[in-house]
C-alpha cells in the first residue's frame, strides 16, 4: 500500500520516510534473529557442557563475573499447576523488560537449599548479556558445579551429593 501510494505521489520526503519505516521494521527482525542466536548458543555451550560432564560428578569450576537479572516473585515449590507456572514466566519477561527468546533460569533460596527443600524456587533468573551495570553481579572465581542427567525425581540425591562435597572442601553455600 505505502509503495503503490509513493508511485501514485513521487516525492523525497514520501520517499524517506517509507524507507525509515522499513529500517525501524527491518532493524526490529534483526534484534529478534540475535535474540534467538544468542539462545541458541547458550544452548550449545550448556548442552555441550552436560554431554561432557561426568553425571553426579561435583567438579571445581572458575567462572567469570557475570550480571543476572533476578525476578522479584517468589516462586514456591515445582508443583505449581503449568498456567500458573506460565503466568509467573511472562510476568518476570515483562518484569524485565525481556521479549523472544530468553533462557530463564531458577534459584533455591540458600535456607530451603542447607533444609533440604529443593522443591521449593525462590527466584527466576536471566543473563545480561552485554550490560555492563545492569542486575546484580555474580562475582567470578571458583564454584561447585554438578550435572544432573535424569528426571526431576532424582534431583535431591544430586543436591545432596553437591552440598557434600562444598561441605567437604570446607566452602560457603
Amino acid at each position: 500500500a505505502e509503495i503503490r501510494a509513493y508511485f501514485r505521489n513521487q516525492s523525497a520526503q514520501q520517499l524517506r520516510d517509507m524507507a525509515a519505516a522499513q529500517l525501524a521494521k527491518t532493524t526490529g527482525e534483526i534484534q529478534k534473529l540475535y535474540e534467538i542466536k544468542r539462545l541458541f548458543e547458550q544452548i550449545v555451550t550448556v548442552t555441550q557442557d552436560g554431554l561432557s560432564a561426568d553425571a553426579g560428578q561435583v567438579t571445581i569450576q572458575t567462572l567469570p563475573p557475570e550480571h543476572l537479572l533476578y525476578s522479584s516473585q517468589r516462586i514456591g515449590g515445582l508443583q505449581e499447576n503449568p498456567q500458573r507456572w506460565w503466568d509467573i514466566y511472562s510476568s518476570f519477561l515483562q518484569e524485565t523488560g525481556s521479549s523472544g527468546a530468553v533462557y530463564v533460569g531458577s534459584v533455591i533460596a540458600q535456607d530451603k537449599l542447607e533444609a533440604g527443600q529443593y522443591g521449593q524456587i525462590d527466584r527466576l533468573f536471566i543473563r545480561c548479556a552485554g550490560t555492563e551495570h545492569a542486575g546484580v553481579l555474580r562475582e567470578g572465581g571458583d564454584y561447585a558445579v554438578i550435572y544432573h542427567k535424569g528426571d526431576y525425581d532424582g534431583l535431591p540425591k544430586t543436591y545432596d551429593r553437591l552440598l557434600a562435597e562444598i561441605r567437604r572442601l570446607g566452602w560457603l553455600i
